[in-house]
């Protein structure tokens, strides 16, 4: 089951899409790991500038700080230069770092996450993690709703096969972080192989903050 763990902590961070321009940072954050794993801030204050806004071929992503390496906690620069991006700012009081980067480079970016969850999918299909999964059938462009054909009784007598729709709608919401602003949600149906009946179906929902409910 590690593939279900590391997607869902991959689900906790959340990204956040703008298209206007706003302040930049009011300061430097500084951040490391200390001894106990712990990561440790330092802010140090600066006179505020205002951040270009971003242009029409531009899209504006604002994620966790948490999200980037300890490497480019500390040079935000260096974190610009490596992945291509045009501008990068840090929010010390909401922990967040802001990038600006060229549409294409966005879009190419959504290819990337989309077949990262294909095959993801694909993957847990095929590793004998869930014995009675046959395939995925079916899913819509954004991820929001996904079936899985399995064979009925297996998928009733596995005392932990709630796990698989919950694997598939952390998969789901994952693929919408990219995509939307403010919330997640992903229906899962799972399918009988051979009576083609819907045996379970099931709705998460999240939030920006990454609260479910």
């Amino acid at each position: 089951m590690k593939k279900i763990i590391c997607i869902a902590l991959a689900l906790t961070v959340l990204f956040t899409l703008s298209a206007c321009g706003k302040k930049k940072q009011e300061g430097t954050l500084f951040a490391y790991t200390d001894e106990n794993g712990n990561i440790v801030t330092e802010y140090h204050e600066q006179e505020e500038t205002l951040g270009r806004e971003a242009a029409d071929d531009e899209v504006k992503i604002t994620m966790p700080l948490v999200f980037l390496d300890e490497e480019y906690r500390n040079d935000i620069k260096k974190y610009c230069e490596d992945f291509g991006y045009i501008e990068a700012t840090v929010n010390e009081k909401k922990q967040t770092v802001t990038v600006i980067m060229r549409a294409l480079s966005y879009d190419l970016n959504l290819v990337k996450i989309g077949t990262t969850v294909m095959r993801n999918i694909g993957e847990t299909v095929d590793s004998g993690e869930f014995p009675y999964v046959k395939r995925l059938e079916s899913y819509s462009p954004n991820f929001d709703e996904l079936v899985m054909l399995v064979d009925g009784e297996g998928y009733k007598k596995d005392a932990q096969h709630s796990l698989l729709p919950y694997f598939l709608g952390e998969c789901g919401m994952y693929y919408q972080i990219f995509t939307t602003a403010n919330e997640y949600h992903c229906t899962v149906k799972i399918k009988d192989e051979k009576t083609g009946e819907i045996i379970d179906e099931k709705y998460y929902e999240t939030d920006n903050t990454g609260k479910e409910f």
